[in-house]
């Protein structure tokens, strides 16, 4: 039997989950339709410099969740909480194999509950295009699309 045990850190615990920051960056390729490239062009260090950022100016949390007898990291939860009472579920991941297990339930409640403690009122999550198939996921928990922000993609040079 898969007992799955959680662990929760801050930003000093960003490097543990790379690996499956990583794995979510190519789901996202594999799924983008546009700005594919873009996708391409990530890497986790920019990335990490991004919440490390917003880690200076807001309160984080990271919440791992692995297979405490395979040692295998399962999922991730990274959240912030700002003083203005704004918080973001920043990053969330579950690993193919753990999925349907409930690990992105309880990931998704621990870090809604954290907000909470930290009386985060409007808390927001960013879906990239192409993932869409996680909406009805979110909606469980009460978030709605309330923005659909476009980008005009660079496109070769005019002929």
């Amino acid at each position: 039997m898969t007992v799955i045990k959680y662990t929760i850190g801050d930003e000093k615990d960003l490097d543990r989950i790379r690996p499956m920051w990583e794995r979510l960056n190519l789901h996202h390729i594999s799924l983008a339709k546009h700005f594919k490239t873009d996708y391409k062009k990530m890497k986790f260090t920019d990335r990490k410099g991004e919440l490390l950022k917003k880690a200076a100016e807001k309160v984080m949390r990271v919440e791992i969740a692995y297979d405490s007898a395979g040692k295998k990291e399962a999922g991730y939860c990274v959240s912030t909480a700002q003083k203005n009472s704004t918080g973001e579920i920043e990053s969330l991941y579950v690993d193919p194999g753990f999925r349907g297990s409930g690990i992105g339930k309880r990931l998704m409640k621990n870090a809604l509950q954290w907000m909470e403690k930290h009386k985060v009122e409007t808390k927001k999550i960013v879906v990239f295009a192409g993932n869409e198939n996680v909406l009805d996921f979110y909606e469980l928990y009460g978030f709605y699309p309330r923005y659909l922000v476009l980008q005009q993609k660079k496109r070769g040079k005019a002929k």
